[in-house]
């Protein structure tokens, strides 16, 4: 629990060239509610999606998220 409140809130990394406003909330596969932080670092047309959070769970997206996958954000 006490690790819980030291964590960030959970979002997806998206290159800023990607053309989805920082800060907006997007629906990836039409599953799963992510807020969008940009970061220059991400390569564009790639998603880095956090794993083990409640409040984004990754694994309702697919259940084997691996490099390479198609993800559609909305």
């Amino acid at each position: 629990q006490h690790l819980k409140k030291l964590a960030k809130e959970p979002c997806i990394r998206l290159h800023p060239n990607e053309g989805i406003q920082n800060g907006s909330h997007v629906l990836i596969n039409g599953v799963v509610k992510a807020k969008v932080k940009w970061d220059a670092q991400v390569a564009e047309k790639t998603v880095v999606i956090p794993y083990g959070f409640t409040d984004l769970p990754a694994h309702e997206i697919c259940m084997n998220l691996t490099n390479g996958i198609s993800i559609e954000l909305e």
